[in-house]
């Protein structure tokens, strides 16, 4: 029974990568059709600029994005200080505002300054919370007996991180850096705000300003290939680091009570790092709303709520099926094959979304003609194109997850007579749920905001909030876009709210 799972496992384990690979290998093939001429003319005005604006925006925001969820989590796990509890959960609330609305607001209050520092303080305050809850957890799961024990041995404090924290913290600190990576090599609507040049934007002016599909297509596979070197140096910078295998429920550690002095000087930090990432976008989008209250009475705006849902849960339930079968294939299946399988499955979060849509319309312009008016055909091409590019998101906290339940308790389960199922129901499930529902949470968010495969992808007159945002920010109505904003920043905060209850 077990050789039979493990064979199904790996037949399905392979059908994320291959939604991915359909779309990529027409681009490939077109890749290869560049001329001559155009290829010399984007290699000397475009591409060198724009890899290194690239490269040094990619290195600022996991440098701060590292810096801010590390603090936060090392805070709230260890510290017991005003508004712990409030902020425990509330650090999330950043990851309801789309970094392209957060771009908006900040060109409209500081100006197009330094547009490299800026937008990598506006991507690494939207996307820390990624690596505060991934690290908070591993925090929250070290063992105060563990400690005890070590203290009581006379181990130094630089030991107990050395050989405490550091193995445990590491894998969940580099899934985390691997996400808020991949969203900022595959982020097209902020760099767009400033007018930035880097990879995605380059592909973009080659599609629509220099007509061509070919460089475009040649620029994308030089973006895949640069997100590949940076989804290798992650992998091996956690190659060979030791996990928590305790299964069971750890004794956490004591919070540290504080003095007067450090509790405010503790609640300070962490409600400055949360006002500049929630509160200032917040507030400037509740200013201009509240000149234009007629822009919330749309006719419209329960259709785009709706729509922004279904697509947000229709997709976030298919991508954590793939993450699922993947995490369970790469825990049973210890094979070279298996480990390309996953990687390559879980790139397209590094993938701009017009790279993948325009590859998905491309393919099924061929088996259709137009498909924008067959809602269905629309729809599911729709899903599981957002599945595939977001699939790092639940893969992930399933992944560290995983790798913490003990091969013990499984073959001991196993050598009493449990079936396969019976395994997978008692064991995983209750093991795994807590980062299903952290990795589904996090889809739905990200689906929620995601605008550029929307809004090619979509059928015809089938619009989401993200759409009509960028709708009104591609004219620069930036006013007018705070109305939408700020529904889309209330829908996104109801999944987080569920967050919050996963978390208590």
């Amino acid at each position: 029974m077990l050789a039979t799972a493990k064979i199904l496992l790996r037949v399905f384990s392979c059908v994320p990568g291959g939604l991915l690979l359909l779309p990529l290998g027409f681009l490939l093939w077109k890749s290869f059709q560049i001329s001559s001429e155009l290829l010399i003319h984007v290699e000397k005005y475009l591409l060198w600029e724009s890899l290194r604006n690239t490269i040094l925006l990619l290195i600022s925001v996991l440098l701060l994005s590292s810096i801010w969820g590390t603090l936060l989590a090392w805070i709230i796990s260890r510290f017991q200080f005003v508004g712990r509890s409030f902020f425990r959960w509330a650090l999330l609330l950043p990851l309801a505002l789309p970094a392209y609305v957060v771009s908006f607001v900040w060109l409209a209050n500081f100006g197009q300054s330094m547009p490299l520092m800026q937008l990598s303080l506006i991507l690494s305050f939207c996307l820390f919370p990624y690596i505060y809850l991934i690290v908070l957890e591993s925090f929250e799961r070290i063992d105060q007996n563990h400690l005890e024990v070590a203290s009581s041995l006379g181990v130094t404090r630089a030991d107990v991180i050395r050989r405490i924290y550091r193995p445990m913290l590491l894998p969940a600190l580099m899934a985390g850096i691997s996400l808020v990576g991949m969203e900022t090599l595959a982020d097209f609507g902020s760099v767009s705000v400033f007018n930035f040049s880097v990879f995605t934007t380059l592909v973009y002016r080659s599609w629509f300003s220099l007509q061509s599909l070919e460089t475009a297509a040649f620029l994308a596979m030089l973006h895949i290939l640069l997100l590949l070197v940076f989804v290798f140096m992650t992998s091996l910078t956690s190659k060979g680091r030791l996990v928590d295998k305790n299964s069971g429920a750890p004794r956490r550690a004591l919070l540290k009570k504080c003095s007067t002095f450090q509790s405010w000087g503790m609640g300070f930090i962490v409600m400055l790092i949360w006002s500049i990432a929630f509160l200032f976008p917040l507030f400037q989008l509740v200013q201009w709303g509240v000149k234009d209250l007629g822009a919330f009475v749309d006719a419209r705006l329960l259709e785009r709520i709706s729509n922004s849902l279904i697509i947000a849960a229709a997709a976030a339930l298919v991508t954590l099926i793939f993450a699922m079968i993947l995490t369970l294939a790469q825990r049973y299946s210890k094979t070279s094959f298996q480990n390309y399988v996953s990687r390559l499955s879980v790139i397209g979060y590094g993938i701009p979304g017009t790279v993948i849509a325009v590859g998905w319309m491309v393919s099924l312009a061929v088996a259709f003609g137009s498909f924008h008016h067959l809602p269905y055909v629309a729809l599911l091409a729709l899903t599981l194109g957002l599945a595939t590019r977001f699939l790092s998101l639940a893969q992930r906290p399933l992944m560290t997850s995983s790798e913490r339940i003990s091969w013990t308790i499984e073959e001991s389960a196993r050598s009493l007579g449990a079936s396969t199922g019976r395994v997978l129901l008692k064991i995983h499930k209750p093991l795994l749920a807590r980062a299903a529902g952290i990795g589904f949470l996090f889809v739905f968010i990200d689906t929620l905001k995601e605008m550029p495969m929307t809004l090619l992808m979509r059928p015809y007159g089938w619009d989401t909030l993200s759409v009509r945002v960028y709708q009104f920010t591609s004219d620069g109505m930036w006013e007018e876009a705070a109305a939408p904003s700020l529904v889309l920043v209330a829908v996104s905060l109801v999944p987080l709210w569920f967050l919050r209850k996963r978390m208590q």
